[in-house]
């Protein structure tokens, strides 16, 4: 594990945590917030991260949010496990693209998400990149669309990628109104089925919705 100073600012703390993998320190069963208690015990002091490790707690305590620690437990806990040459060349190019500070990026964005559990499809997401199979245009547009979905819509997707038609039992007009929304699913008109005559409603998923199942690994979340 890598030592990191104590002045490390928030942005840069979060970058070398993510560059190290060392988010274990962080972590307990059940992924369960344990940062504060380790500093009032004193116990974290013995963890050469520490300094990143306080700088995380002073940022949620900037956002004094319960759930921003989780989201960055959530996050680090999927993307430890992604070699650390990778992990630093994903760092490499989003600050690329972005033209902006990586550590910033990702802070900003885990604070958007309304749900932790968002944070770990972004983890899955970055997990797909580094494995090749995802661009970070496509990345950045996933990232960019996340926050927008209601979760417990979102993780029906797979289900709804592979309904047919509205007259499936399981379809919920405003499950896929908020999918259509968000630019991953589309609605069609075709005549006539199902032993009668007039208009009937099918659906389509698109290239982001399809990718964003397989890449996001959304099926995770369904079992």
């Amino acid at each position: 594990i890598k030592t990191i100073a104590m002045d490390d600012n928030p942005e840069q703390a979060f970058t070398n945590i993510f560059k190290s993998g060392s988010a274990q320190v962080l972590i307990t069963d059940g992924s369960e917030v344990i940062i504060d208690s380790l500093i009032k015990d004193g116990i974290l002091k013995d963890f050469p991260i520490v300094g990143s490790a306080i700088n995380i707690v002073k940022l949620g305590k900037w956002i004094s949010d319960f759930s921003f620690q989780r989201k960055l437990l959530n996050f680090f806990s999927k993307t430890e496990e992604i070699p650390e040459d990778d992990r630093i060349n994903f760092i490499i190019e989003l600050e690329d693209k972005t033209k902006q500070n990586a550590g910033e990026y990702l802070i900003t964005y885990l604070d958007r998400l309304d749900d932790n559990r968002k944070a770990l499809i972004i983890g899955n997401l970055i997990i797909s990149k580094a494995e090749k199979m995802l661009s970070m245009e496509d990345f950045l547009r996933f990232a960019h669309l996340l926050p927008r979905v209601f979760y417990f819509d979102l993780i029906k997707l797979p289900e709804y990628i592979n309904m047919k038609t509205t007259q499936d039992p399981r379809y919920d007009k405003r499950v896929a109104a908020s999918l259509e929304d968000a630019g991953l699913l589309r609605h069609g008109v075709y005549t006539g089925d199902l032993g009668g005559n007039g208009m009937y409603q099918e659906l389509f998923q698109n290239e982001y919705g399809k990718k964003l199942v397989e890449f996001g690994r959304l099926n995770e979340f369904t079992n």
